[in-house]
C-alpha cells in the first residue's frame, strides 16, 4: 500500500486530508502498512467511527487494527490486503463477512 492509497482511506474516515490526525505528516509507516494516531472516540451509533472503519475497510480491502496509541489516544493500523488468497491476505466484502456472520450468530 502506498502512502497515497493510505492518505484517501484515512481522509474517508476522517472527513476530509485536513481533519486526519496530525494532518499529511500524521500517516506514519507501520511495518508494511501505514498509521495514525488519533484523538477521536470510536463507538458503533452514536459517533459511529468504529462502524464506519470497520464498513470502509471491508469496502476497500483493507486490513484495519486498532491499538494502544498512547494517553487518551488510539493508533489506527492499515495493510492493503486483496479479495483472494490465504487467511493473511485476503480480506471479505461487506457482504461477505455479514454473511458470515449470519451463518453464526442469527439476528433477533
Amino acid at each position: 500500500m502506498s502512502k497515497e492509497t493510505a492518505i484517501q482511506f484515512f481522509a474517508l474516515l476522517f472527513c476530509g486530508e485536513h481533519h486526519i490526525p496530525g494532518g499529511l505528516k500524521g500517516v506514519k509507516e507501520y511495518g508494511e502498512g501505514w498509521c495514525v494516531n488519533a484523538l477521536e472516540s470510536f463507538a458503533t451509533f452514536d459517533g459511529n467511527m468504529l462502524t464506519e472503519l470497520v464498513f470502509l475497510a471491508h469496502d476497500k480491502a483493507v486490513r484495519a487494527e486498532i491499538k494502544g496509541g498512547g494517553p487518551h489516544r488510539v493508533k489506527i493500523c492499515i495493510w492493503q490486503r486483496t479479495r483472494e488468497g490465504r487467511l493473511y491476505d485476503r480480506h471479505p466484502t461487506l457482504e461477505e463477512a455479514v454473511a458470515g456472520w449470519r451463518k453464526t450468530m442469527p439476528a433477533t
